[in-house]
């Protein structure tokens, strides 16, 4: 994976959690950009592009299973993590078979959260690749230039 800058969004009415999540992923050299209104996340998504979503479960207004499904139809590509202090089994299940990346439970180990972090960034950036590769085979073998050009051809 190339060492960029990732733009990741964090949504959670806890922002004490948000400014926490935001410095480290700031330490591990990522933008963050935090709101504590899953309404405003769900505005957010549709007018701009995210490489990782981090989603309390809970919260007023969209729950974290709402604004995962609406992350999922407008960045289909971006991972969601979603993070809460009320996980059951059956939560996590719905979350990962609506396309959450990870569920991860609070209070979480510091080291556990960094590696997810990074292991979703990583997807991202594999997704990305493999979408830039096929259109780059698809223009490369367009059936037009499969005609010879030459005169015994022509």
């Amino acid at each position: 994976m190339e060492n960029k800058c990732y733009k990741v969004l964090i949504v959670d009415d806890d922002l004490e959690m948000c400014a926490l999540l935001s410095d480290v992923l700031k330490k591990e050299g990522h933008s963050a950009v935090t709101t504590g209104n899953s309404l405003e996340a769900s505005k957010m998504i549709k007018r701009e592009e995210f490489d990782l979503i981090i989603s309390d479960l809970k919260m007023k207004g969209l729950e974290g299973l709402d604004l995962l499904e609406e992350a999922k139809k407008m960045l289909p590509l971006t991972p969601v993590i979603i993070i809460t202090a009320f996980g059951t089994i059956e939560s996590a299940i719905k979350a990962m078979k609506m396309g959450a990346f990870d569920y991860i439970t609070k209070p979480f180990q510091m080291d556990e959260l960094i590696l997810t972090l990074r292991k979703a960034l990583e997807n991202r950036f594999l997704k990305k690749e493999v979408v830039r590769l096929k259109r780059e085979v698809e223009s490369r073998y367009q059936f037009h230039l499969l005609i010879g050009k030459s005169p015994s051809m022509q």
